[in-house]
């Protein structure tokens, strides 16, 4: 065996909040599951123990664990609680050929509540659009590596590593958003979308004393027109030119 193969440590990616600190996208602990088919001794057994984790059908699993190949996705995102299980059954019954790597995978707590601005995060750890993209330096953090061997064949062996760095978390993020007023801006913008028979709209609160941005409503959800599109207020913006004049006391 030699250490000819380097590999990423998923960094934690970090949490996004609320202006009162309620976290609106965070990452839980999961893990990859795959398997190499060739490793595989018992593809039967595997596929009867993998299909009571809920990782596929009976007949599915047999498929893949016979298939000619050195490796084969399983379950891109499995629960902490059931991979633990898992690693232990795998254990028990001395199944080799399958793998389980950690991953972080992206849940918003409050649903889709204000997706629009938060923007998405793919399975392969990729962000769409929205806080995820623009401040993405700063959430993902930075990677660990780890240390693959490869076996005389060529293949690769991931059954047996070594640490080379230890990920760094990624950093937190505190928008000036409040969860429920933002709440209450979808609510009410879907209500009168619906109402008027419109093709769409959006809602921006505005804190007028610090220019605060309290909540960003689209309808679409996912659109994000209230950022990227321009809006000419026509006459209505005259009161802001009167009240500047009045201010400096030109008229």
């Amino acid at each position: 065996l030699g250490p000819n193969f380097i590999a990423k440590l998923p960094a934690k990616r970090g949490t996004i909040y609320d202006r009162n600190l309620r976290p609106l996208a965070i990452s839980l602990p999961s893990y990859e599951v795959f398997a190499d088919p060739q490793m595989s001794g018992d593809p039967q057994g595997a596929a009867v123990l993998l299909a009571q984790f809920g990782l596929g059908d009976l007949k599915a699993l047999c498929a893949k664990l016979t298939k000619d190949s050195r490796f084969v996705w399983l379950d891109r995102r499995l629960g902490l609680e059931a991979s633990l299980d898992l690693k232990q059954e795998l254990k028990d019954h001395k199944l080799n050929a399958v793998y389980l790597e950690p991953a972080g995978e992206r849940n918003r707590p409050l649903a889709d509540l204000a997706v629009n601005v938060l923007g998405r995060v793919s399975i392969d750890d990729e962000p769409q659009g929205g806080i995820e993209q623009s401040y993405d330096n700063d959430l993902r953090g930075k990677h660990g590596l780890r240390r693959f061997f490869r076996d005389a064949l060529g293949a690769q062996r991931p059954c047996v590593e070594a640490s080379v760095s230890t990920p760094v978390c990624g950093q937190s993020i505190v928008l000036t958003i409040d969860a429920d007023l933002q709440e209450v801006a979808e609510h009410e913008l879907d209500r009168a979308v619906e109402e008027h028979k419109a093709k769409g709209g959006c809602v921006i609160v505005v804190d007028p004393r610090t220019g605060d941005v309290l909540a960003i409503a689209s309808n679409p959800r996912d659109a994000d027109f209230p950022v990227t599109h321009v809006y000419e207020p026509g006459s209505a913006f005259k009161l802001c030119t009167i009240a500047t004049a009045l201010d400096l006391g030109k008229v």
